[in-house]
């Protein structure tokens, strides 16, 4: 499975599995999906959703999503479809421009990382 996310405690705790690769970049929410579209663009298949738990796109700042290890031979149409729902859900929301404290940022990255480590 590979990862692509902005969220470091998941680069961190799950960066020492196997059977893992984290590809972390410091990039917006927004950007990780599109990162994402692009990568099923080129073959590669979600295994989890973009959109998961119960967290507004725009109240938490990290996401963590799931991949294919390799490319496949082929367009996956359903994860296309999926990670193109997911932008545009995303882009309903209206950005929430908070100042948050080391405490919210550190529950912000929990969330993710609970989510994301539930797959294992």
């Amino acid at each position: 499975m590979k990862i692509i996310t902005n969220n470091p405690l998941v680069k961190t705790e799950l960066g020492k599995r196997d059977d893992v690769e984290i590809l972390y970049m410091d990039i917006t929410y927004r950007e990780i999906l599109t990162y994402v579209r692009d990568m099923v663009h080129q073959g590669y298949i979600l295994l989890t959703h973009p959109l998961s738990g119960s967290v507004k796109p725009n109240e938490n700042r990290y996401r963590s999503i799931g991949l294919s290890d390799r490319p496949g031979k082929s367009l996956d149409f359903k994860s296309l479809e999926i990670i193109e729902s997911a932008i545009v859900t995303f882009d309903k929301f209206k950005p929430k421009n908070m100042v948050v404290g080391d405490r919210i940022i550190n529950d912000m990255q929990f969330i993710d990382y609970t989510l994301i480590s539930s797959v294992f």
